[in-house]
């Protein structure tokens, strides 16, 4: 007899998919090693490798500690570098060694959801938005934004943060850093064209939709999004600002989809549609696109989906973001770039399981952070059946728009516009 040792891909696939407990595992595997490739590189004699660290930065970002007090704690029960010796390799890093780091993470992700079968690149929802976190000392550079709020100057690093949005895929997919030069429109405008082109060529998206916030509301912004939506065959979406032109036209108190254009200071204008609709409370709202409209109202619907970048947003920061007060910009950008991926893992270990299983088989971001690098469910995969629970409401189809809001919608639509319509709600291309 000979014994056969083919190990066929999609048999083991198939296998996986009978134990939740055991397909778990193997994603957490998966997870770890992505994880682990993100650290900064070692030295051959380094006494702690890159698991070590990564292993003991997801134990702090678990407590949400700083890491200084978080090695203390972890070092109590567990072997690990102390936080000088992290500060010092994280101090060591320049700007570019964390975009490269970032990178490789990132690419190993885009294998692991191509296997998982959990990613398209046509057809997809994306949304940009400025993620921030306060900043409490003094010092003054070029990364550090100024906010007026209630007649009181707060300071804040901020990050630019361009996430998809459909129902079935919602992944944090690129982050980063957005120097204070960004307050203007023209650096605004460069940002965002840079974010946009390095996300869309490294996941190779086509026929995209864009959401974006009233924020880049300006001409160098619109003008951006329009050489984008050439290039690459995308559709954008945004609030407009209720200026004086767009009061008049509100004022008129009818729906409508006009031609509009904006100026700015220097005489550069930006051409797009203007689109007035009225909501489910009877306001009239303005938005300004590129795309062809039909029935203004299913922007509203169309847009709703953009607070998914929110979620993305809170998921980043409280349950992953380790704390830090150091002013090295590359030592805050690796670690928020952390919490990001952790947060993609986590979103992508969650559609792998409600895919297979269903909604009873969903795992908590905290959880999620305390699988990660254990050994116990190392030895024995079987205990990951008590850390499955119910998927909260937001994971289901119908997250963003209420069986209410559709009953009244659709009963002012006529049957040929709200028939395409509802096909697009319940799935998530268009």
């Amino acid at each position: 007899m000979t014994e056969d040792t083919d190990t066929n891909d999609y048999e083991e696939r198939d296998i996986l998919k009978r134990f939740p407990d055991r397909l778990a595992h193997a994603f957490l595997k998966e997870a770890e090693r992505v994880l682990t490739e993100y650290m900064p590189p070692m030295h051959w004699n380094a006494r702690y490798t890159k698991r070590d660290f990564a292993k003991q930065l997801v134990f702090i970002a678990r407590h949400r500690d700083f890491i200084t007090n978080g090695s203390c704690v972890y070092n109590f029960d567990h072997s690990g570098p102390s936080g000088d010796t992290i500060l010092y390799h994280l101090q060591h890093l320049s700007e570019e060694d964390v975009q490269h780091l970032y990178e490789k993470a990132n690419g190993l992700i885009l294998q692991l959801i191509k296997k998982h079968r959990l990613y398209r690149n046509t057809n997809v929802q994306l949304a940009v938005d400025f993620t921030d976190k306060d900043f409490y000392g003094d010092y003054r550079d070029k990364w550090i934004w100024k906010k007026n709020e209630n007649l009181n100057w707060k300071r804040m690093y901020k990050e630019i943060l361009v996430s998809m949005i459909d129902k079935d895929q919602k992944y944090p997919l690129y982050i980063e850093p957005a120097p204070a030069s960004c307050a203007r429109a023209e650096k605004m405008a460069e940002l965002l064209t840079s974010v946009l082109e390095k996300t869309i060529s490294f996941y190779e998206i086509f026929n995209a939709r864009l959401c974006v916030d009233r924020e880049f509301f300006n001409v160098e912004a619109i003008n951006a999004l329009q050489a984008l939506a050439k290039s690459h065959d995308i559709e954008w979406l945004m609030p407009a600002k209720e200026t004086g032109r767009v009061k008049k036209m509100l004022a008129l108190g009818v729906e409508g989809v006009w031609p509009y254009h904006i100026q700015n200071k220097k005489r550069k204008r930006a051409h797009f549609t203007l689109v007035i609709a009225l909501n489910e409370k009877g306001e009239l709202r303005p938005f300004a696109t590129n795309m062809k409209i039909e029935n203004p109202r299913e922007l509203f619907i169309i847009y709703k989906r953009r607070w998914q970048i929110e979620t993305n947003n809170r998921s980043i920061k409280h349950p992953f973001l380790i704390n830090t007060t150091s002013v090295h910009l590359p030592t805050r950008d690796f670690l928020m770039r952390l919490a990001t991926l952790l947060c993609f893992l986590w979103m992508l270990i969650n559609a792998v399981m409600i895919r297979e299983f269903g909604y009873h088989y969903w795992i908590k971001s905290r959880m999620f952070s305390v699988l990660l690098f254990n050994e116990s469910v190392d030895r024995n995969p079987k205990k990951l059946k008590k850390a499955f629970t119910k998927a909260p409401l937001s994971a289901q189809a119908l997250d963003s728009v209420s069986y209410l809001s559709l009953i009244l919608l659709f009963s002012i639509i006529p049957k040929n516009i709200y028939l395409p319509l509802l096909k697009d709600i319940l799935y998530p291309s268009f």
